[in-house]
């Protein structure tokens, strides 16, 4: 019995050590997870002077009783001057001062909705006030204006270049809906996601070859500010889509100043005539080759070519390198233009609302150029293009066209692409994850990387 105070003494110091230990372990597990959570948020988007494609910057942090920094954004119903008042922490006289001397330099008019504003200023004192050190935003892509306080309190301003470095971003995605719309919603740049459509036209049909779960992955080249801030976009360096079990792709190749995009034999992409002259996520086909219905008539009729439905005003572009043979008004085709192409290939155009400027029988135009808009003139029901095809004379089917073999690369100039080919594929496997800044490393891989998603 006399053993029994200490007993209890012993149960309480147990139960204590376990609920250390289990608040311990709970400790760890969040720690972990909190590290898990760092390593994988962190943001690749910054570089090092020196090697512009080498290891990230670390952010900008500020230093204890030191000069901090803020980014600020401009948004919808904003001004220069109430941005700064609102969120920079600056007096209004301070904010006025600042704005004469941003107009002695520039028209303020000029900043854009989403334009980023850097403010250093360092934080009041016991001894010191609140100062608006200094104010910094890119005008364009080739200037930056900085306002920067002197030592007599007034705030003086200076335009200087702009200095960008090159940074390659790879985005990974499966497509859900449309590849146009799911590129968009991954911050893929609009211009980037049309020339990925427009050269993967040449090897996939966008209204059947491709649905929803397909994989894809985009490389391009972006230009950013010393602050990791995207000022322009660059080229597509590289697109690769699995349709089914088929991966296509598509390679960017700049051979003694004439750019065009190849696949991973060196082979140009460039097979022949476009098979639909108008973007694939701007229309739908509505009546097919052969035998119909002929929807004014009522009878049925031989349809030469195919319609494609789309909004009037979109634009139509040429099929293929030629020569136009044909421009006006023709009947029931309404506004009309025919092109003579290589190889005994004419390829003809209705319905359109208007022709391209400086146009005319005689002209020359290159594939994907544009030549007029989708309209609704001579006999139709309604805004579209109709398309015919014709070989030696005779109409064919457009969505059958036979490709013309393709250009392949050889000798020097294979192995010009090869390297090009090796670059790219070394930018994708030493992006870190998907969907970030791809880096230059010392490693070469000469085999496609298989696609991300």
């Amino acid at each position: 019995m006399r053993c029994y105070p200490h007993l209890v003494s012993l149960f309480f110091m147990m139960a204590a050590c376990i609920i250390s230990v289990r608040e311990y372990r709970k400790e760890d597990v969040l720690l972990v997870k909190i590290d898990s959570l760092t390593a994988t948020d962190k943001n690749d988007f910054f570089v090092p002077d020196g090697n512009p494609l080498s290891t990230e910057i670390p952010p900008i942090k500020a230093v204890a009783d030191g000069p901090q920094m803020r980014t600020l954004q401009i948004s919808k119903g904003d001004t220069l001057n109430s941005l700064l008042t609102s969120e920079s922490g600056a007096s209004r006289e301070t904010v006025e001062q600042i704005i004469s001397a941003i107009r002695s330099k520039i028209k303020i008019g000029k900043l854009k909705i989403g334009q980023t504003i850097v403010v250093t200023y360092q934080s009041a004192t016991e001894t010191e006030p609140f100062q608006l050190i200094n104010v910094e935003f890119n005008v364009n892509d080739q200037s930056v204006l900085t306002v920067a306080r002197a030592e007599d309190g007034t705030y003086q301003a200076r335009l200087d270049s702009l200095e960008l470095r090159p940074v390659l971003r790879r985005i990974d995605g499966h497509i859900n809906s449309s590849f146009y719309s799911t590129a968009l919603k991954l911050g893929i740049p609009k211009k980037i996601a049309q020339d990925a459509i427009s050269g993967l036209s040449y090897v996939i049909n966008f209204q059947h070859g491709i649905k929803n779960g397909d994989a894809f992955q985009i490389l391009f080249d972006e230009h950013v500010d010393k602050n990791g801030n995207v000022v322009k976009t660059g080229n597509l360096r590289y697109v690769a889509l699995m349709a089914g079990k088929t991966c296509h792709r598509i390679y960017r190749f700049s051979n003694n100043g004439h750019v065009s995009y190849y696949d991973d034999q060196g082979r140009s992409i460039a097979t022949g005539l476009l098979q639909t002259p108008l973007d694939a996520r701007k229309m739908r086909i509505t009546s097919g080759f052969g035998m119909r219905l002929h929807p004014i008539k009522g009878y049925n009729k031989y349809h030469k070519g195919v319609d494609l439905a789309a909004a009037t005003g979109t634009a139509i572009k040429a099929a293929g390198d030629g020569v136009i043979v044909r421009l006006g008004y023709y009947g029931e085709y309404g506004n009309f233009i025919k092109i003579r192409h290589a190889n005994g290939y004419e390829t003809a155009y209705a319905h359109m609302s208007k022709y391209a400027s400086k146009l005319s029988v005689g002209s020359r135009v290159s594939q994907n150029q544009v030549i007029g808009y989708v309209g609704t003139t001579g006999s139709s029901t309604g805004p579209h293009l109709h398309f015919e095809v014709l070989h030696k004379g005779k109409n064919i089917n457009p969505m059958g066209v036979r490709k013309t073999q393709s250009v392949q690369l050889v000798g020097k100039d294979l192995e010009k692409f090869k390297n090009t080919r090796r670059e790219i594929d070394t930018h994708l496997v030493s992006a870190p994850s998907a969907n970030t800044i791809a880096f230059l490393t010392n490693t070469e891989t000469t085999q496609p990387q298989t696609i991300v998603g």
